[in-house]
């Protein structure tokens, strides 16, 4: 029984929202980068190697609008100084 119980805990531990919107997060940004590479090599008529590397520039994208509004997000709201420093 106590083993059981565990399992469950451990299983809790990755089933949260956070879990979740991970996933989520992850399959948009799969979904994303292929339709950009099918969209230019079937519709632009791209070769292959460059529309291979338009998913991964657009990839490059994502990560460096991440890291601008990570870098935001935690300096104006989460690590907000309640008295500003002059």
């Amino acid at each position: 029984m106590k083993i059981l119980m565990s399992l469950k805990n451990k299983i809790a531990l990755f089933t949260d929202k956070t879990f979740i919107k991970f996933v989520m997060v992850g399959f948009i940004n799969t979904i994303v980068g292929t339709t950009i590479m099918f969209v230019f090599y079937n519709f632009f008529y791209l070769s292959y190697w460059v529309s291979s590397a338009s998913n991964y520039l657009a990839m490059l994208l994502g990560m460096c609008l991440f890291v601008v509004f990570n870098y935001l997000g935690q300096r104006f709201f989460a690590f907000k100084n309640k008295k500003r420093q002059v």
